[in-house]
């Protein structure tokens, strides 16, 4: 069974659960990582399958809550920044790119946009 067959006999709520435990698993090994290793890249797949499988409203959530668990695992994780319009540019940047691949995703040809919404 693909992961995508997986996926599409979960119900809409199960994945969302899942998709933000995931977010949250992830932000934790950010901030255990510490802020000189990057891990924002990591945010991605949780979005991605998000928006894939779920709608576009939940996907942007899941981006919005990518972005605070990363700013929070960088603050947490004590990033020094020597002005804080770096750290405010490091938080737009970052958010602007979860609410890019929800966007974008959610509007990609082939999206199972409403596949199923079991709840």
């Amino acid at each position: 069974m693909s992961l995508a067959n997986a996926f599409q006999r979960q119900s809409y709520n199960l994945i969302v659960f899942e998709m933000i435990v995931l977010v949250l698993v992830v932000g934790l090994v950010d901030f255990v990582t510490g802020y000189q290793v990057s891990f924002f890249m990591f945010y991605g797949p949780p979005i991605f399958f998000t928006a894939w499988f779920c709608d576009k409203k939940t996907a942007l959530l899941v981006a919005l809550l990518s972005g605070i668990t990363w700013w929070w695992a960088d603050f947490a994780s004590g990033h020094p920044y020597l002005h804080n319009w770096h750290e405010a540019w490091e938080v737009v940047m970052r958010l602007g790119f979860f609410i890019f691949i929800a966007i974008g995703l959610t509007g990609a040809p082939g999206h199972r946009r409403s596949a199923h919404r079991v709840t």
